[in-house]
């Protein structure tokens, strides 16, 4: 029985660590495609305004706003 608790706690444990994570990675993914979209449709002061996220999408967020 103990180790079934234990599976269950580190099941917790990783979910409390992934769903965070998870959010910091969609979160700008979600803002570049909006501010991708509204450039689409012709709004030319579509920007993302997100150069805090993490790696690659910190830069990628950078580029998109000095193309726009």
């Amino acid at each position: 029985m103990s180790a079934i608790v234990a599976v269950d706690r580190s099941k917790l444990v990783a979910l409390a660590v992934a769903i965070p994570l998870a959010r910091r990675v969609v979160r700008p993914l979600s803002r570049i495609t909006a501010a991708a979209r509204r450039l689409g449709d012709g709004d030319a002061t579509a920007r993302v305004d997100d150069h805090d996220a993490p790696g690659e999408l910190g830069t990628l967020a950078v580029t998109f706003d000095e193309m726009a």
